[in-house]
């Protein structure tokens, strides 16, 4: 965003513990579109919003030390009609534990445009180092339930954290039940749904990848 058509909305600083169980600090900052000449925020939902995210610890001064921050702008964006879609207290209120030595902020990302909704799994390892990594697992929802449309679908995920792990990361198992939409010869039908998926982190690939 130009800085002329723009705020930048600070959120307050949380804290929460790590998986050592040291104290760290977590703040966001998140430019919101702006109407100049009406001097107030942009709702709509063509109007993005750029977040960044910073953790601090405090170190044997007692003075706050950067850790890690984002460094992807486009994986902390929001086009939806939620102006600030990352404050600190929502990010604390999801960080988990996603591995035997990490925890990480667990995300359900909802986006609904023209009656079309989908929500899409992420996990973001706050694992300390330099840059915040956010992470794609899966769409774990999707439907057209006000869409107008005659053929109605309603797909849903639920996903767990299982025991095995892969590259420090716990495997994510999602069990999707409810309705789809599929296509037969060009022409569209809706079949129930009853399928379970399991996804691997890959290090390598700094991914999940579906095995299953």
């Amino acid at each position: 965003l130009n800085s002329d058509d723009a705020v930048v909305v600070f959120s307050p600083a949380r804290t929460y513990r790590n998986a050592q169980n040291e104290l760290r600090y977590v703040f966001t900052t998140t430019e919101v579109s702006v109407d100049k000449n009406n001097h107030e925020l942009n709702f709509c939902g063509a109007c993005a919003t750029f977040t960044r995210v910073y953790i601090f610890k405090k170190n044997a001064s007692s003075q706050f030390e950067l850790i890690s921050q984002s460094q992807d702008e486009n994986s902390w964006m929001n086009a939806d009609f939620n102006y600030l879609p990352y404050p600190t207290s929502d990010i604390v209120k999801n960080i988990r534990k996603v591995g035997p030595q990490i925890k990480a902020y667990v995300e359900e990302q909802e986006f609904s445009r023209q009656g079309y909704s989908s929500t899409t799994l992420y996990i973001v390892p706050f694992d300390e180092k330099p840059y915040i990594k956010k992470l794609i697992v899966a769409e774990i929802g999707n439907d057209n339930e006000v869409s107008g449309s005659e053929q109605i679908y309603n797909t849903q995920g639920d996903y767990q954290f299982l025991s095995t792990v892969h590259d420090g990361l716990y495997d994510i198992e999602i069990a999707y039940t409810g309705t789809q939409r599929i296509y037969i010869a060009d022409r569209a039908k809706i079949i129930p749904i009853n399928e379970t998926h399991v996804y691997h982190y890959n290090e390598k690939q700094q991914k999940y990848i579906r095995v299953k």
